[in-house]
C-alpha cells in the first residue's frame, strides 16, 4: 500500500573495505577476506568479506580468532588512500543518476528523491540504476545495498533489509517491522520481517577515514528523521 510519498533514498556499501581490496585484488575474490589495521594477530579486523562471515569472522573479531575459525583466511593490512580514492568514485557514480544530498560515512550516503522519482516503480528502478552506475563505473565487487523510504532514517534502516546487494523500499513511513516489499536485483518477492537492526557499530578507524575523505561522522542518527 503507498502511503507515503519514498522521498529518501539511501545507499550503504556492503562489506566496504574488504570489498574494495577484492575489487583491486583479484586473488582475493571469493575467498574469506577480512581487513587489519596492521599485520598482527593482537588486533582485530576492521572488516569481512561476506566469505568470511559464513565463518563467524565479523568486524571487531581478534585476528588469532579469525584464523582459528577459518585457517586459509586472506588478511589484508587497510589502504585508507585507496579507500577514499573509491569513495569518491562511488559519490561520483550516484551522482550521475540524481544528486548526492550528503554523505554520512565513507560507506553511506543519501538522496534526495522529487517529483516522479517518489512514486514506488520509479524509486526502485533509480535503485537499480544507482547499482548498476556503481558496478559500472567502481566496480562489480564494490557491492551496495539501498533503502528507499519517506523519510532519510528509514531508508538508511531498509538500506539494512536486503544485504547484500539489494534494494528495500518503504512506503509506510516506519522502520520495516511490518511488511516490506523486498525489490532485489532479481525478480521481486514479498518479505516478513520480525525486526531491523538500526545501525551497526562503527569502529573509530572508519571514523577517522571518514574524515579523511572529507564526509560527515557517521553517528547522525538524530538528523536522519528529516
Amino acid at each position: 500500500m503507498d502511503d507515503y510519498p519514498l522521498r529518501w533514498l539511501f545507499v550503504d556499501m556492503n562489506s566496504y573495505f574488504a570489498s574494495v581490496e577484492q575489487q583491486l585484488r583479484p586473488e582475493l575474490r571469493g575467498k574469506p577476506t577480512v581487513v587489519v589495521p596492521v599485520m598482527t594477530d593482537s588486533t582485530c579486523c576492521i572488516a569481512a568479506s561476506y566469505e568470511a562471515r559464513k565463518y563467524g569472522i565479523k568486524t571487531g573479531t581478534n585476528v588469532a580468532e579469525a584464523r582459528k575459525l577459518y585457517k586459509e583466511l586472506k588478511i589484508v593490512e587497510s589502504r585508507p588512500e585507496k579507500y577514499i580514492e573509491i569513495h569518491h568514485k562511488i559519490v561520483s557514480a550516484v551522482s550521475s543518476v540524481l544528486p548526492v544530498d550528503s554523505v554520512l560515512s565513507i560507506d553511506e550516503m543519501s538522496c534526495r528523491l522529487t517529483g516522479k522519482q517518489t512514486v514506488r516503480e520509479n524509486a526502485v528502478e533509480i535503485g537499480r540504476e544507482v547499482k548498476r552506475a556503481i558496478r559500472e563505473q567502481v566496480g562489480e565487487y564494490v557491492k551496495c545495498s539501498v533503502g528507499i523510504a519517506p523519510n532519510r532514517f528509514i531508508a538508511k534502516v531498509a538500506s539494512d533489509m536486503e544485504k547484500p546487494d539489494g534494494v528495500y523500499r518503504d512506503n509506510e513511513g516506519r522502520a520495516p517491522s511490518k511488511a516490506v516489499f523486498a525489490v532485489p536485483d532479481g525478480p521481486s518477492r514479498h518479505r516478513q520481517e520480525d525486526a531491523c537492526p538500526l545501525e551497526g557499530p562503527r569502529h573509530q578507524y572508519h571514523r577517522s577515514s571518514l574524515r579523511s575523505a572529507g564526509g560527515k561522522d557517521p553517528r547522525y542518527m538524530g538528523e536522519c528523521s528529516r
